[in-house]
C-alpha cells in the first residue's frame, strides 16, 4: 500500500511515523527525484582499477560542495586508445527540505537502507520492465533507451541509457494545465528536445531507440 504526505511538516511526519511504527523491523529506503541534482560525465586517465576510486573521490571533493551528498557511477573503460575510464559524477544538494526528511528517517528505529536517486535506479527499472515484457537479455532491443516517469509532485523525469548505463537525465516541470492534449503535447516536445540533445552524445536515429 502507499501513503502520500505533501511535505515534511510536523503533522505529516507524525502521521507517517505512526504508520512506520507498525513494523519497526521493516527497512527504510529514501528515493529522491527532485531538481536539486547535478550529473557531470567525466573521463579519467588509464590508471589501475585499484586507483580509479581515489581519483573519482578527489574529483567529487573538488567539484562539489562539502555539504552536498555526492557519489559517482562508473560507466566502464574505453576498449581502444588510452583506455580511459568513463564515469558520471552525481551531487544531491542538501536542501532544508531534504535535511528535514533525513533527520526524520535517522530518528526511526528501522534500519536505513540508504539514499537512492530515481535517475540512477532507472538502469534497474528498465531491466525489470524488459524482463516483464519478455525481452531477452542479450541481442535484442536498441542500444539507446529512453525512460520517462512521472513524479506526482516533481514532474516528468527523463533518463537516457546507452548499453544499459545512464548517460543523461533531466527533470521537466509539468504544465499547470488541466487539458490532457496540452499536457501530452508538452511531454512530447520535452522528449523531442532531449532526443535532439542526444545527437551530441553520438546518438544516431538510424540505430533505433526504445522508449
Amino acid at each position: 500500500s502507499r501513503q502520500f504526505v505533501p511535505d515534511a511538516g510536523q503533522q505529516n511526519l507524525e502521521e507517517l511515523r505512526r504508520t512506520i511504527a507498525k513494523d519497526p523491523k521493516a527497512p527504510v529506503s529514501m528515493i529522491v527525484d527532485n531538481m536539486d541534482q547535478s550529473y557531470v560525465q567525466q573521463t579519467l586517465p588509464p590508471v589501475s582499477a585499484m586507483s580509479v576510486g581515489k581519483l573519482i573521490k578527489r574529483r567529487l571533493d573538488r567539484d562539489f560542495g562539502s555539504n552536498d551528498i555526492k557519489g559517482a557511477v562508473l560507466l566502464g573503460r574505453e576498449k581502444t586508445g588510452r583506455k580511459d575510464w568513463n564515469f558520471i559524477m552525481i551531487a544531491l544538494e542538501r536542501t532544508p527540505q531534504l535535511t528535514a526528511w533525513l533527520d526524520f528517517i535517522m530518528e526511526l528505529p528501522n534500519r536505513f537502507h540508504g539514499i537512492h536517486l530515481v535517475s540512477v535506479e532507472a538502469e534497474m527499472l528498465v531491466r525489470t520492465l524488459e524482463r516483464a515484457l519478455g525481452i531477452p537479455k542479450e541481442g535484442t532491443g536498441a542500444q539507446w533507451k529512453f525512460f520517462v516517469s512521472h513524479n506526482k509532485v516533481g514532474g516528468f523525469r527523463q533518463v537516457v541509457l546507452r548499453n544499459g548505463r545512464i548517460i543523461f537525465t533531466r527533470l521537466a516541470q509539468p504544465l499547470a494545465d488541466a487539458n490532457t492534449e496540452v499536457i501530452a503535447g508538452n511531454i512530447e516536445q520535452e522528449m523531442l528536445s532531449t532526443i535532439e540533445y542526444m545527437k551530441r552524445l553520438s546518438y544516431n536515429p538510424q540505430t533505433g531507440l526504445d522508449v
